[in-house]
């Protein structure tokens, strides 16, 4: 009775999932959520595959809980042809979210007890993206796969794709010339926990925020933090970023170690680039905070020429919306001679998306 439970679950759920999937190797796809969704119904589960092989009471499709209870492997059937090694066929189903699914399936040759088995590894059945809301996306790729032994399952091997999705960021390449399309970067790594892993970038990221004309930024030392259980030590993160109860460590998203912003080059500024340690991006876009005083000395200025320079700048920019963009140093007005050098600050407008001027003569 309870075999014909599960078969029956394993069917329903079966014609539930089919309209959620579609695309490649969508058949295995919908075949490995419809055996972990009718097992987990029926609760139909041992400990470790050595158990179940030596229990031939227990119906299938059966799970093994495993030491990593998250990620129960699916027996669905044992192929035993004459002459030749039984095989376990079984999948890995695991529910990234409400609706999201990453799937996994192979097969095993065994001779009698677990401890006879080797070590096996189940293949992703079909590329799965996760969406940092519009912002980037990390896509989990074919070569990705899990291991497995008698006890359930012990590591993912995963090829991960980062690709940025934001169209609020101008992207530029090491020359300075703007990408037609966003960059992507590849990872190889291995993991335990889908929810708890991080990524290391080598490249630097180079980039504009439109609206900000002039103003360019650079990222060196990046990390794609996934995970719920710690918060990588190369995130800065501006001021006020977090409510006051807010568990820093649950936080995903892209961490900057380096940062820096590049002024505009209509400065005549000795110093035209400016640190930044708060700088990150997550599903909610770009977020940085920096300041910087007495860049440079007003009495540099060539006297000679219309110049401008600036000696004060901050930037305040919080989940894509520019809060406030500031300068002030002096401008350069060849003739007043002596009186040249004129104070001025400039503010950012940010219903017009240009900076407010305002300037002092004394003297």
């Amino acid at each position: 009775m309870k075999q014909l439970c599960c078969i029956l679950l394993w069917l329903c759920w079966g014609f539930n999932v089919c309209a959620q999937i579609a695309g490649i190797d969508s058949s295995r796809i919908i075949s490995a959520i419809s055996l972990y969704e009718a097992v987990e119904t029926a609760q139909n589960y041992a400990n470790n595959i050595s158990e179940f092989l030596r229990t031939e009471s227990v119906p299938l499709p059966v799970g093994i809980n495993g030491k990593n209870s998250r990620y129960k492997l699916i027996i669905s059937h044992i192929s035993k042809e004459d002459n030749s090694v039984p095989q376990i066929f079984m999948s890995c189903c695991v529910k990234l979210d409400s609706v999201k699914y990453i799937a996994f399936d192979g097969q095993c040759g065994f001779s009698g007890s677990c401890g006879t088995m080797p070590q096996g590894k189940l293949d992703l059945i079909s590329p799965v993206a996760i969406s940092f809301g519009s912002t980037f996306k990390l896509t989990f790729n074919k070569n990705t796969y899990l291991e497995f032994d008698c006890d359930g399952v012990s590591k993912i091997y995963a090829d991960i794709t980062l690709t940025f999705l934001s169209d609020n960021l101008i992207f530029y390449d090491t020359d300075g010339n703007i990408l037609n399309n966003p960059p992507e970067f590849n990872f190889k790594i291995s993991f335990i926990d889908f929810d708890d892993f991080e990524l290391q970038l080598e490249s630097k990221i180079n980039f504009a925020v439109k609206g900000l004309d002039g103003f360019l930024f650079s990222a060196e030392n990046v990390s794609v933090d996934n995970s719920e259980s710690f918060t990588s030590n190369t995130a800065g993160f501006p001021e006020n970023f977090f409510s006051n109860n807010y568990d820093k460590n649950l936080w995903k998203g892209i961490a900057v170690g380096k940062a820096e912003i590049i002024l505009p080059d209509f400065f005549d500024n000795a110093v035209h680039i400016v640190s930044c340690q708060n700088l990150i991006i997550d599903r909610n876009g770009l977020s940085v905070s920096a300041k910087a005083v007495n860049l440079n000395d007003g009495e540099l200025i060539d006297s000679t020429k219309w110049n401008i320079c600036a000696n004060d700048f901050s930037i305040n920019i919080l989940r894509n919306k520019i809060i406030s963009v500031c300068f002030s140093g002096e401008l350069n007005i060849p003739p007043f001679g002596k009186n040249s050098l004129i104070p001025y600050s400039a503010d950012y407008n940010n219903i017009t998306q240009k900076f407010d001027f305002k300037c002092g003569i004394s003297g």
